[in-house]
């Protein structure tokens, strides 16, 4: 079956956050945006990255490698290997998000 699912942070993305996320193989990613976390217990609730994702329910599991930079913090040379997926705000935090091209996506295995 096709579907959309959504994928959330675990928690703030720090500057050259590697963030690895579990989704059906060939996910396309659609939407890159925040979403409150409704279990933060105090303040405001911290906007988590979310992505969310055309899936293949059907298809197995594969591990993807997601990078988060800051703006105006040190980066590796981000062409070739890394696609751009979009930017988020958590708070006075900007992270822009990239998926690692040049990691092997891993197929989960029972």
């Amino acid at each position: 079956m096709r579907t959309i699912y959504k994928f959330q942070a675990p928690g703030l993305l720090r500057h050259a956050t590697v963030w690895e996320v579990t989704m059906p193989a060939g996910a396309e990613i659609i939407a890159c945006q925040t979403q409150p976390n409704p279990a933060f217990s105090y303040g405001p609730p911290l906007p988590l990255a979310t992505l969310w994702a055309y899936v293949d329910t059907d298809a197995p599991l594969e591990r993807r490698m997601f990078h988060a930079f800051w703006t105006g913090q040190p980066t590796p040379n981000l062409h070739g290997r890394f696609t751009y997926v979009g930017t988020v705000q958590q708070g006075a935090i900007v992270s822009h998000l990239f998926e690692d091209a040049g990691a092997e996506h891993f197929e989960e295995t029972d």
